[in-house]
């Protein structure tokens, strides 16, 4: 099993909507870091990403989804 040093995580819960995304992150005690919000394009997710690593740098990202009990489709 691998061993987590938590001091160097940060959890990325996202909150999504038709028009816009948004990213709150939190460290390890679950104080929030920052908040990111983007449009709802696919051009706009590089620079939501990088907005969301530069408020957590050097720590390894864990995303939650909302539950937005709509069955999810990967094609």
């Amino acid at each position: 099993m691998q061993k987590w040093d938590r001091l160097k995580l940060a959890f990325v819960g996202i909150d999504v909507h038709k028009d816009r995304h948004t990213a709150t992150v939190l460290d390890c005690f679950g104080d929030r870091l920052g908040l990111v919000t983007v449009a709802n394009r696919k051009a706009a997710f590089a620079e939501w990403l990088a907005k969301v690593q530069a408020l957590a740098p050097g720590r390894q990202l864990i995303f939650g989804l909302e539950n937005t009990r709509t069955p999810l489709v990967l094609t």
